[in-house]
């Protein structure tokens, strides 16, 4: 029996180990640490009961309860990948436990008892070494990609561990077990490999509807970019036409303010005058930002908001070269714009949309807030609002998201008094090495305890004070 609870106490060490690997980027390292000490403890303690048959049964419905009820409180809520990384880290810590089963069943008992355990323990080490390794390289990095979609079938993909955890445990505990059905070991074995290989054919099946979504958002990016600059050619031929029938009028005009003028009507000359600098203005093409691609974006949506009588006010200090590509940008931030301008014709009453982007050191921030109507409804988990529209909407704020966390970037939403805020703050330290090199499809986002938000606040703080000490300085010049 008590090579029974050591093998089954390696198992759950294993185990935790893998759980805490996924979990790693949402929660600090001392207070992962901890709650996985503290599951282990539990999924070690019923071991020492040696409860028989069904009891058996419950004695492992309790263990699982405790992995979903630990990951409860790292996640602060229940979401249903819970479920997956749980059964998971059951099922790649179960061939260790099994072979180390079948040794100390099958190796002779002329090998001293003080032999065999050692060199059991050894082996199963090894195997769920081996086991972790791959487990969280091959497929928990691959699994982290598809955790920020709150649209992915996990129920589905928690049937494959949930079934191998059914047919391993009633091999090995009940209505049968090891002791009274050797047999079942070598059953267990194969249940384990075909388990395994389950979830490789799922896994290819995910990166080749990986690879389909990266070739959907790489034309999504081609899209907007066409369509915008669409948009920027349609502006400046309007603009072009203005200034064809300003030309065209322009010596009616001089005529017309020298009379004006001979006939002492100064004033009038000179709101002429005005109405017609005005007029030139609006043919002048806008440059909003040194970076062609978001300078489109920015000329499109402000002429939306033109046309949709919504006062918009563009102040953005974007340079030329981004440290993260400028595509991915563009479609983030041509999805707020886009959020943005919707939720501000529903207002009646003075709707208006704000754009800020402020480079400052090492930090590019940029802040989008816009007028809106009625209440916002935000996730309880990721604090991003919950599209009213239904089920397969609200996508542009999960995808802003999955930007933010692949390039270490704090994003933050918020509203008050009826007015959206939406902040993104990208830090050039972090993102550096994505300027030249292709990036990977994820990066693990950095610990919870970096992702302040308070760095956002003290940015924009800043930003203001800067602004009063300039107009301050203004009056005296």
């Amino acid at each position: 029996m008590t090579n029974t609870i050591i093998l089954n106490s390696i198992a759950h060490l294993a185990a935790c180990v893998f759980i805490g690997s996924q979990y790693s980027s949402q929660c600090g390292k001392k207070r992962l640490a901890g709650l996985m000490t503290f599951l282990l403890a539990l999924l070690v303690a019923p071991e020492f009961l040696n409860l028989p048959g069904p009891l058996g049964v419950v004695r492992i419905a309790f263990q699982a309860l405790f992995m979903i009820t630990v990951s409860m409180l790292i996640l602060k809520g229940f979401e249903r990948k819970i479920l997956i990384i749980c059964f998971s880290g059951a099922v790649f810590s179960t061939p260790g436990n099994i072979i180390g089963s079948v040794m100390f069943q099958y190796i002779p008992d002329s090998v001293a008892y003080q032999v065999r355990l050692p060199l059991v323990i050894l082996v199963s080490l090894a195997i769920h070494a081996i086991m972790l390794v791959v487990a969280i390289i091959y497929y928990g990095n691959r699994m982290r990609k598809l955790y920020m979609d709150r649209t992915f079938p996990w129920i589905s993909l928690f049937l494959v561990p949930l079934a191998f955890y059914c047919s391993i445990y009633s091999l090995r505990v009940w209505p049968q077990n090891f002791s009274d059905s050797p047999l079942n070991m070598v059953t267990a074995v194969f249940v384990s490999l075909l388990c395994i290989s389950s979830y490789y054919l799922a896994l290819k099946i995910m990166d080749y509807q990986t690879n389909n979504l990266n070739l959907y958002y790489s034309n999504q990016e081609y899209e907007l970019l066409i369509e915008q600059m669409k948009t920027r050619v349609d502006i400046l031929g309007q603009k072009e036409q203005d200034s064809a029938i300003i030309r065209h009028n322009e010596r009616h005009l001089v005529n017309l303010v020298r009379q004006l003028i001979e006939d002492g009507e100064y004033d009038i000359a000179t709101s002429i005058l005005d109405s017609h600098l005005d007029t030139v203005e609006q043919t002048i093409a806008r440059t909003f930002c040194k970076n062609v691609v978001i300078n489109c974006i920015l000329e499109a949506y402000v002429a939306e908001c033109e046309r949709s009588k919504i006062a918009v006010s563009v102040q953005a200090d974007i340079p030329e070269k981004l440290p993260v590509r400028e595509m991915e940008l563009a479609m983030v931030l041509s999805n707020l714009l886009e959020n943005a301008v919707l939720a501000a014709k529903t207002v009646k009453k003075d709707p208006k949309v704000t754009f800020l982007a402020l480079k400052k050191g090492n930090k590019l921030i940029f802040e989008i807030t816009n007028s809106f109507l009625g209440e916002i409804i935000y996730d309880e988990i990721h604090h991003i609002p919950v599209s009213a529209k239904g089920e397969g909407h609200g996508l542009g704020m999960q995808s802003i998201m999955i930007f933010a966390e692949k390039n270490g970037a704090v994003f933050d939403c918020s509203d008050k008094d009826g007015t959206f805020i939406v902040r993104l703050l990208l830090q050039d330290d972090v993102l550096a090495q994505f300027a030249e090199a292709p990036k990977p499809a994820m990066k693990n986002p950095p610990d919870a305890e970096i992702t302040d938000n308070s760095e956002l606040d003290k940015t924009l703080k800043d930003y203001e004070n800067q602004k009063e000490m300039d107009a301050f300085d203004s009056i005296f010049k």
